[in-house]
C-alpha cells in the first residue's frame, strides 16, 4: 500500500495516477442540506467499521478505498450520488444508473436522507467492499 506524501491518500501502487488534492471531506459537504450531511454521517459511520478502509476527499467527491476504490460519493444539489463497484451487475429500482469500470459495474444510488441508508443499501455496500478486498488479495 502506497500513501501519497502530498494528499495522504492511499493507493495500491507507488506513484499511482490520481488528482492530488489536499482537501477535507467536510469541504465537499459545506453547502449540502442538513439531510444529506446526516445521511453521509450515517453511511460513513457504518462503512468505516470495515477494515481495511480509508475515506478521503478528491476534487468533487468522497472516495472510499480498501486497496482499490470501492465507493465514490458525489454531493449533488438534490441528493448524494453514491456509486459503488461490484463484479456483478445488480438490478433494482433504487439503482438509478450503471456504469462500466474495467471488469466491474458501477451502481449509482441517490441518497437524500438518513432513511435512505437502510439495511438493503448497507448490504449492497458491504458486498462491494467485500468484493474489493477479495479482488485486492488476488491481484
Amino acid at each position: 500500500m502506497y500513501t501519497c506524501p502530498r494528499c495522504r491518500r492511499p493507493f495500491e501502487r507507488p506513484n499511482q495516477s490520481h488528482f492530488c488534492v489536499v482537501k477535507d471531506v467536510g469541504e465537499l459537504l459545506l453547502n449540502s442540506p442538513d439531510e444529506h450531511v446526516l445521511a453521509w454521517d450515517k453511511l460513513n459511520e457504518a462503512v468505516l467499521r470495515w477494515e481495511p478502509n480509508h475515506c478521503g476527499a478528491s476534487v468533487k467527491s468522497i472516495v472510499y478505498t480498501s486497496k482499490r476504490v470501492w465507493m465514490v460519493i458525489k454531493p449533488m444539489k438534490q441528493w448524494l450520488d453514491v456509486k459503488f463497484y461490484h463484479s456483478e451487475r445488480l438490478e433494482h429500482d433504487r439503482i438509478k444508473r450503471h456504469s462500466g469500470y474495467r471488469s466491474k459495474t458501477g451502481h449509482h444510488l441517490r441518497i437524500r436522507s438518513e432513511a435512505d441508508v437502510d439495511e438493503e443499501v448497507l448490504a449492497w455496500l458491504r458486498a462491494s467492499w467485500d468484493d474489493s478486498v477479495k479482488t485486492s488479495k488476488t491481484a
